[in-house]
């Protein structure tokens, strides 16, 4: 407990001492404790066991999510993250190792490279997750090429992910949503994209996002996926001065649960309209 308290301590800090030129490219605003614990309390299912943060940073997510689901009395099964930048995955592990250490998780794992490597999904080996919980990078797609993964790169990657996981017209659809998004999107479109595909049918996605995911026009595909493959079930609104007084972005908690195949092919107009 006292290791895992004092990388609790140590994150603010260690966040404070990344470059600003990199934490601009990458997006490295990282959620915080308190608010990732409130995401954590409203989306983890009682029985939800299996939790993956794929663009993880040092950890706040998933430390929250253990946090939640040690306070219900079920530590988590399985604990996995993805972060781009080595450092900062590197103090995320260290983060995550002490909480197995501590009983909070029964197995972690933390992988360092991109999220839409597929190569970096299959090390995980995973079929899909009970919640997907993340605070995607608000990259704009113009900083994208030094981030590790270019535009095409992403879609790309995405595609074969697709192609890994999924099968029939479930398949055709999101080969659909990845082939159609703009390229002028910022990195969270294709974020969006990826964590609905590793929550597994019947889990739930949690997102930390920019307030305005629903009013720009190439966000038309974040909504048409969750009126397709979701159940929308929360949207929590900051008020000023908001959550990330340093990134100057108000922004949403959004908390949807993916529905079964069979349920996402019954007609979208019979739906509730985001």
């Amino acid at each position: 407990a006292d290791v895992v308290g004092a990388i609790r301590s140590s994150a603010r800090s260690f966040e404070e001492r990344l470059p600003p030129s990199q934490r601009k490219r990458l997006g490295q605003f990282f959620t915080g404790l308190p608010l990732g614990t409130l995401l954590a309390h409203i989306a983890l299912d009682p029985d939800a066991r299996t939790v993956i943060d794929p663009m993880a940073g040092h950890g706040d997510l998933l430390d929250a999510a253990a946090i939640t689901a040690l306070a219900r009395g079920v530590p988590l099964d399985r604990l996995d993250g993805i972060e781009l930048d080595p450092e900062t995955a590197a103090f995320c592990a260290r983060r995550t190792a002490a909480l197995q250490t501590d009983g909070s998780v029964t197995d972690a794992h933390i992988v360092t490279g991109s999220a839409f490597d597929p190569s970096i999904v299959d090390a995980l080996d995973a079929p899909g997750y009970d919640l997907v919980i993340t605070n995607p990078p608000y990259v704009r797609y113009q900083s994208q090429n030094g981030n590790g993964a270019g535009v095409g790169d992403v879609r790309r990657g995405l595609l074969a992910i697709v192609d890994a996981r999924m099968a029939g017209g479930e398949r055709a659809l999101w080969q659909t949503l990845v082939e159609g998004y703009s390229g002028l999107a910022d990195l969270s479109v294709p974020a969006w994209l990826l964590s609905a595909l590793l929550t597994r049918p019947g889990g739930r996605m949690a997102l930390v996002v920019p307030a305005t995911w629903r009013s720009r026009d190439y966000a038309d595909v974040v909504r048409y996926l969750l009126l397709r493959a979701f159940r929308l079930e929360f949207i929590v609104a900051d008020t000023q001065p908001g959550w990330f007084s340093d990134a100057l972005v108000r922004t949403h908690l959004v908390i949807a649960r993916r529905l079964a195949w069979d349920e996402a092919q019954a007609p979208v107009s019979g739906r509730p309209s985001l």
